[in-house]
């Protein structure tokens, strides 16, 4: 799962050509501590989408 550093990153892979899911995070948030230990199945089992972590509090707007 690609976690991006900066807002340059995050832009690039929104540019970027193929399938995303992008997974809108929070640590104080329930359902997200929920599906954290499936998303390594989920990932495997979905080669053809990149799935991108953003952390809902660090990107607000």
């Amino acid at each position: 799962m690609i976690q991006p550093a900066s807002l340059e990153e995050l832009a690039s892979l929104v540019e970027k050509a193929g399938k995303k899911v992008f997974l809108f995070v929070a640590d104080w948030c329930g359902d997200c501590r929920y599906i954290y230990p499936a998303l390594p199945e989920i990932e495997e089992t979905n080669p053809e989408f990149t799935f991108i972590r953003m952390d809902r509090d660090q990107y607000m707007d």
